[in-house]
């Protein structure tokens, strides 16, 4: 069986949406709090808007704004990966990490291609 390459570009959409998604719903109110003293709090600010930033690249033709948000997001999840470990790797608080890390990781390489 051959991939379907025309729906490459909705698939990439729907990673984009789902990261910011994702991002959205998991940290909002966290970011809502405006807690700057916080050091994770102003993580979780940079992850937030790295996200976002993540989507708006797509409406750009240059790949610049993808491809550092792309490795921001990927960064920061594994920042939350390594602060969340406690000896156990199928924890469910790191497997969701794993999702946006992945993403992100996507997007560092692929860019807007």
């Amino acid at each position: 069986m051959k991939p379907i390459k025309s729906i490459e570009g909705f698939a990439k959409w729907m990673l984009r949406s789902s990261v910011l998604l994702f991002i959205i719903f998991y940290f909002y109110e966290t970011v809502k709090t405006f807690n700057f003293e916080s050091v994770y709090y102003l993580v979780i600010l940079l992850f937030f808007v790295f996200g976002v930033l993540l989507f708006a690249g797509g409406f750009r033709k240059n790949a610049s704004l993808t491809i550092i948000s792309g490795l921001m997001v990927f960064l920061i999840s594994l920042f939350f990966i390594a602060r969340g470990y406690q000896g156990l790797i199928l924890d469910k608080n790191l497997i969701v990490y794993i999702f946006p890390a992945s993403v992100g990781l996507f997007f560092l390489s692929k860019g807007n291609a």
